[in-house]
């Protein structure tokens, strides 16, 4: 998975994270682009966005920048349409 980042330099620099394992299965996002983004201290925040194929998402992911490891983070109410 391709993710964007800002490290404390406050440099934007790509990374490739390999495959997340867990016990059932693979935690991350699908590939996506034109999603929001947001960081807060050290986790960076994604919403939405769209596959290649215009598959559209409005999940919300958490990446946490020390680790670099993605987390489904839990909300209250509902989530906005796909964008």
């Amino acid at each position: 998975q391709h993710s964007i980042f800002i490290p404390k330099t406050g440099k934007v620099q790509w990374h490739c994270f390999g495959e997340q394992k867990s016990s059932s299965s693979r935690l991350a996002p699908a590939q996506r682009h034109s999603h929001s983004a947001c960081r807060v201290r050290d986790v960076l925040y994604i919403f939405g966005g769209l596959s290649a194929t215009s598959t559209t998402y409005n999940d919300l992911w958490a990446l946490d920048l020390n680790t670099h490891i993605w987390l489904r983070p839990t909300a209250n109410g509902s989530y906005p349409s796909p964008k």
